[in-house]
């Protein structure tokens, strides 16, 4: 029997690794959105993206596009989209024979990666085209059945689904991610002073078919204890309490997303800290069930990824309200960035203690601030 390199030491996950951390660099607040889209890639599910425009959506999905070896296609959709440029004109040669059928060179049923932008801007003709390209990875082409290698679909837009008509559609996506304009000080200090160089990924290598395959063969046979299964059925029967009943096959696909974040996470099974995931992909209606899934995922698993962003949080909206030129905020603010500070090195990951310096770092910036204005604040 041939030995099986752990997770970690596989050329696949090294890649994709590499490439999160380089995203993660370049792009400014965009750590969920990366993550969820690298997972959906993991998984072989589909990821939308909501946000306004210009908050860098159509940016990552160009960059998930250029990760892997294959053929991409993408297209802007809008009500006058025609169904030809998405997948193919009709063969003018098979027309002459009394047949109707579309040559799709270049076009969605042949490509291995897709980025629809303005996703609920498409019309009814392709609309019913992408159900069920986008949940079987098949195309009728006048009644005959073509399968179609995509491996995830990348959407777009800046509004959330509004109308049932695009339910079904809105369903195909397993993970669904608001995406916020930048909200720290710090991110927009990055944003207005890095150069165009800086937020470019560097160093990312292409992931071959063969390799995102054993990604998603690792997240399919991924091990999950007795004890993770009995968190996610509280889950869903706490939300059932409330209403939030997400479809059979969106609780089944929501185990593999979560076996699918171990996978990204480079860990040998899944605990409660994957579950963060979940947070994308159990809620119906975008208006308040993601803040009540939020709020109920972390009560049952309590995974680190909230923990951890609910306690930067905390120190970011102390920074942003901390008045520089008052010395009794500056050290009141420095009590609380301490607190933050303590709690994330007591969550221990690295990301956490990362985020344990960064925070360190700040109170020292305010620390220097009052020492260098030589008691010219004010008391």
């Amino acid at each position: 029997m041939a030995n099986v390199l752990p997770l970690k030491d596989s050329p696949a996950w090294q890649k994709i690794d590499k490439a999160r951390a380089a995203y993660k660099k370049a792009l400014i607040e965009r750590d969920g959105e990366i993550d969820a889209v690298l997972l959906a890639l993991i998984i072989r599910h589909h990821c939308l993206l909501v946000g306004d425009p210009g908050t860098a959506k159509s940016y990552l999905a160009d960059l998930l596009c250029d990760l892997i070896a294959g053929q991409k296609f993408t297209r802007l959709l809008h009500p006058q989209t025609v169904i030809d440029e998405v997948v193919g004109s009709v063969s003018f040669k098979a027309y002459k024979e009394d047949r109707f059928e579309r040559v799709p060179t270049g076009k969605l049923p042949e490509a291995q990666i897709a980025f629809l932008d303005e996703l609920f801007n498409s019309g009814p003709q392709i609309l019913n085209v992408l159900l069920k390209l986008l949940a079987e990875r098949t195309w009728d082409n006048n009644g005959s059945v073509v399968n179609c290698p995509l491996e995830t679909c990348i959407a777009a837009s800046n509004f959330w689904n509004q109308g049932p008509e695009t339910n079904a559609l809105f369903d195909r996506f397993l993970i669904r991610k608001p995406v916020r304009s930048i909200q720290s000080d710090r991110g927009l200090h990055q944003l207005l002073t890095a150069s165009d160089e800086e937020l470019k990924p560097q160093g990312v290598e292409v992931i071959t078919h063969g390799e995102l395959a054993s990604l998603n063969s690792a997240a399919q046979n991924m091990p999950v204890d007795e004890d993770a299964v009995e968190a996610l059925i509280q889950i869903l029967k706490e939300l059932r309490k409330e209403g939030v009943v997400p479809g059979d096959r969106r609780r089944r696909q929501a185990m593999l997303a979560i076996k699918g974040q171990a996978v990204l996470e480079g860990d040998d099974a899944v605990t409660l800290d994957h579950f963060e995931v979940l947070t994308h992909c159990l809620w119906v209606d975008p208006k308040d069930q993601p803040d009540f899934v939020a709020e109920v995922v972390g009560r049952v698993a309590n995974p680190a990824g909230l923990r951890i962003g609910a306690i930067v949080l905390g120190a970011e909206e102390a920074l942003s309200n901390c008045n520089i030129n008052v010395s009794g905020e500056i050290m009141e603010t420095c009590k609380q960035l301490e607190q933050s500070r303590k709690k994330l090195r007591k969550i221990g990951s690295e990301k956490a203690n990362t985020l344990a310096q960064w925070v360190k770092d700040e109170c020292v910036r305010l620390q220097t601030h009052y020492l260098e204005t030589d008691g010219k604040v004010n008391i």
